[in-house]
């Protein structure tokens, strides 16, 4: 980035603490549309949750159509979390929050359906998965520092996308 253009309005220039978040607002939001940051962690530069970034962008859940959740008693290749994780991650990429860990997934889920599911399961499902070899060509486990965020693979889109028709 070598340069920032941005306008400021009078309350920005009364303010050092609104000159500063809109300062950094402008650059996380330049380094996200370069494609040099992530939303989240653009979020983080700006100081702002990441909900409120991706609202401020225009990318915010509310301008993102969600698809049904799964029916509790529905199951991709015999797993009914199978088929929640898939559909969290595939909404979650959506709406700009992905790559997402194992408790990011379970309240995803909670909030966006009718199921509550608790987070320390949600990671004994990835963790059982790890162990057995299972289902772990449908999403991406990136390391970052000790936790594993996930995101959805080719085959996991392919999958989840085969299991909704």
């Amino acid at each position: 980035m070598d340069s920032l253009n941005f306008e400021l309005s009078q309350v920005c220039l009364d303010s050092v603490v609104k000159l500063r978040r809109r300062i950094l607002t402008t650059a996380a939001l330049q380094l996200y549309r370069e494609g040099r940051l992530t939303s989240q962690r653009a979020a983080k530069l700006a100081e702002l949750s990441h909900p409120e970034f991706l609202r401020q962008i225009g990318e915010g859940p509310e301008n993102k159509k969600m698809s049904e959740p799964p029916d509790p008693a529905q199951s991709l290749c015999g797993s009914r979390y199978l088929a929640r994780v898939l559909w969290a991650l595939s909404e979650g990429e959506k709406v700009g929050l992905t790559p997402m860990t194992a408790s990011d997934i379970a309240k995803f889920i909670s909030t966006h359906s009718d199921v509550q599911v608790q987070e320390t399961n949600t990671a004994r499902f990835f963790r059982d998965c790890r162990r057995s070899g299972k289902f772990e060509e449908y999403w991406m486990a990136l390391q970052d520092g000790p936790r594993r965020h996930y995101r959805l693979s080719d085959q996991g889109h392919a999958l989840w996308a085969e299991g909704l028709s």
